[in-house]
């Protein structure tokens, strides 16, 4: 059996440096004491009442003490929220929060319940040290990013060490019987210490800038908690929402990647300036987000092209200090700067907080064997992040750009047949999408008969097993073609490319060369094979079996192609079938020429499908719409419709079963036409007519002009007769005709 017992708990509480006397302070608390057994005579038993006592509204024991504390799980940049109530001042609930050094930590209360909370929250660490509190006597401005002046417990601390820390709820709510239900709002304010995906990078969010508690350091994050860190002499000026951060003179940049590698990059805000980062809060200054950047910082390139020359063979060989960069988020990056060919840079991740450089400077650049570079002031656009690292730097109709853990998106754009192993990999994968080495140049790809040009994204470790190019390669070798005979290498690499494709496949044994602009295209390396999409640059069936069928150049084209030879190939456009217009898909594959669209002819339109024999021959059938004559003269409605091609002819054959309504001055037939009627179009494009066993069923109809009425003269049918292109049948006297 248990009892409750009054507990004395005193905590030293830590006092502002002004004062030097140290406070304690006394805790009641509710615990249980284990009494001596006094069991109750069986006999007795059954003649005294048992009383159900009431469960407290709220009250839960749960987490009453330091050691069931409920443990809450604060992602960086996340707000979390707890839902929970307290029943009396007799109540107290304990949260646990894990932290890492020079993390802080915003904490805010508001209430739900049908009654007043009247709640005091407590920091305490992990030894059960009181850090701060604050109460409903103290009222803060404040909350979670933004939350408005409440009365309401609101705190705010820094981790002095990684470990365990403690927010203690209670209240001195009175009455018991209503609900002092209240929401927590936890938010932890820290570098992401876990690496965030390539997708979780790629979404854009609001940004962050927060001074650490020494103070000497910045640290600009996007919204995951990626970012970095500058640390120098910092001022901190709040004005109402606005938060100022300045510095002059020299800045360090810190990360975890240069931390294991080379430290920290010395930037240099140049003499007699400033530079200042602004956040925007209506609570503590640690929560504000980024909206601004001004002035300038000097930064060598050699440091983080350093990493990326021993890894990747890039040599940025200018280590120049550079005056100029400032600090972007990667949607701006990606909107505000563009390549030599006018389009917005693509390389960059929206998540991702920028060094970003956009003047004149004279840069050189060298993939080993490969180099690039401007003797004179271009224009020159540099990007780095140096949580990767990566750098890019492009000029004029050059660009590079390396990232140690392969953050350079590709285009994803290409269609992958769902029957194809790339599509399981990017859906299982999506890392996939990724690379480690961007470039502008001419890339064969070995192995399929594909040649592109333009923007090259390279993933080096397809197998994804930590081996660059299964170690037998270097980046520059790649874009060389040059690999000495080592052939698997050909098979751990992925490639994204967007610019100009030279396609070869053959139709029939006949080669055919395809140049496509603004193509892009997925290479996988693993599997051998090449997909693509892309606009036609030229006329390019001539001589193969596909010559009835003429494009011209704006037909897209999309595909695959495997080294092992299987391929296809489909060619969206208008086409010309001799002299009639055709919207269609046409893929040619290795095994079959197959055709899907529409074909319009002068007595309708046909949706169709078929294929097309290597020989040129072929036979597409569907369904037509057919629409002869005008508003009161006419044949309409559907048939069946077969097009094929043989001795130098296509025949156009419509199986018609259409409402048809045929007038001459006074009289009309109203009925159904059936049967067979063919168009035959020889190799000049000379368009003939078969009428075969087309026949009219119906009534014959006569206009009284007295009653203004049609009288019916009776049922007909009749076959018709064809003179050129004018269709006849007669009936009950009269003769009806329309011309096709």
């Amino acid at each position: 059996m248990f009892k409750f017992l009054r507990s004395i708990m005193t905590r030293p509480v830590a006092r502002p440096a002004a004062r030097s006397s140290t406070r304690s302070r006394t805790h009641t608390r509710p615990r249980l004491e284990s009494l001596e057994g006094r069991e109750m005579p069986a006999s007795l038993l059954g003649s005294i009442p048992v009383p159900i006592l009431p469960t407290p509204i709220g009250l839960s024991f749960t987490h009453h003490t330091i050691g069931t504390a409920l443990a809450v799980n604060t992602p960086a940049m996340q707000q979390e929220t707890v839902s929970q109530s307290l029943s009396s001042a007799a109540d107290v609930e304990f949260y646990e929060v894990n932290l890492q050094q020079g993390d802080y930590v915003a904490a805010s209360v508001a209430a739900t319940g049908t009654g007043p909370l009247a709640g005091t929250l407590e920091v305490l660490n992990s030894s059960g040290t009181e850090l701060t509190e604050s109460s409903t006597k103290s009222v803060m401005k404040g909350g979670v990013l933004g939350a408005k002046t409440t009365s309401e417990p609101l705190v705010g601390f820094y981790a002095s060490q990684a470990g365990s820390y403690y927010l203690e709820m209670t209240s001195a709510a009175t009455t018991s019987t209503a609900i002092h239900g209240y929401n927590l709002n936890l938010e932890r304010i820290a570098m992401n210490d876990s690496l965030p995906t390539n997708q979780q990078l790629a979404q854009g969010g609001a940004f962050h800038a927060w001074l650490d508690q020494a103070g000497d350091t910045l640290n600009i994050t996007g919204p995951t908690g990626y970012g970095f860190s500058l640390e120098g002499n910092w001022s901190e000026i709040v004005s109402g929402s606005k938060v100022t951060y300045t510095a002059r003179g020299g800045l360090k940049l810190e990360t975890p990647a240069l931390a294991s590698s080379i430290g920290s990059i010395a930037l240099a805000v140049p003499k007699d300036q400033t530079f200042s980062v602004t956040t925007s809060t209506t609570g503590q200054a640690q929560l504000g987000t980024l909206t601004g950047v001004s002035g300038d910082l000097g930064m060598s390139l050699s440091p983080i092209a350093g990493i990326l020359d021993s890894t990747f063979g890039i040599n940025v060989s200018d280590g120049s200090i550079l005056n100029g960069f400032t600090i972007e988020t990667g949607a701006q990056v990606m909107q505000n700067y563009q390549n030599g060919a006018g389009q917005n840079l693509g390389q960059m991740l929206d998540g991702i907080p920028y060094l970003v450089y956009g003047n004149k400077a004279s840069v050189n650049l060298n993939f080993d064997g490969i180099s690039v570079g401007t003797t004179d002031q271009s224009k020159t656009v540099i990007v780095a992040d140096p949580a990767d690292p990566f750098l890019y730097v492009g000029y004029g109709n050059y660009a590079v750009a390396g990232s140690a853990n392969g953050r350079i998106p590709f285009d994803t754009s290409v269609p992958v047949p769902a029957s194809t192993g790339l599509a399981t990999k990017l859906a299982t994968n999506p890392n996939d999408n990724f690379g480690q080495i961007y470039a502008t140049a001419a890339f064969p790809l070995g192995g399929v008969p594909l040649t592109v040009s333009g923007g090259v994204t390279v993933n080096l470790d397809a197998k994804g097993d930590g081996k660059l190019l299964e170690g037998a390669g270097t980046a520059s070798q790649l874009f060389q073609g040059d690999f000495k005979g080592v052939e698997n290498v050909l098979t751990d690499i992925d490639v994204g490319v967007n610019g100009t494709v030279s396609l070869a496949y053959s139709i029939a044994g006949v080669s055919v060369t395809v140049p496509l602009g603004n193509a892009s295209v997925v290479y996988d390396g693993p599997q051998q094979a090449v997909f693509f999409k892309g606009i036609q640059g030229s006329a390019v069936w001539a001589g193969t079996a596909l010559a009835d069928f003429e494009v011209g150049p704006g037909a897209e084209v999309q595909g695959y192609i495997y080294s092992n030879g299987q391929f296809s190939v489909s060619t969206t456009g208008n086409f010309m079938v001799s002299a009639i217009n055709a919207a269609l898909t046409i893929t040619v594959s290795n095994q079959a020429i197959n055709a899907t669209g529409t074909v319009t002819t002068p007595i309708g339109t046909a949706d169709v499908s078929g294929t097309i024999d290597f020989n040129g021959t072929f036979t597409l059938s569907g369904e037509a719409t057919v629409n002869i004559g005008s508003s009161t003269n006419f044949i309409k409605g559907t048939a069946g419709f077969v097009l094929t091609n043989a001795d130098s002819e296509l025949t156009f054959d419509f199986a018609l079963n259409c409402s048809a309504q045929l007038e001459i001055p006074g009289v009309k037939a109203m009925g159904r036409v059936t049967g067979d009627l063919d168009l035959v179009m020889n190799s000049e494009g000379h368009l003939t007519f078969d009428y075969a066993s087309l026949n009219f069923s119906g009534s014959i109809y006569v206009y009284d002009p007295l009653f203004q009425h049609w009288n019916d003269l009776g049922s007909a049918s009749a076959g018709f007769t064809l003179n050129g292109n004018e269709l006849s049948f007669n009936a009950l006297g009269h003769t009806f005709s329309i011309n096709l």
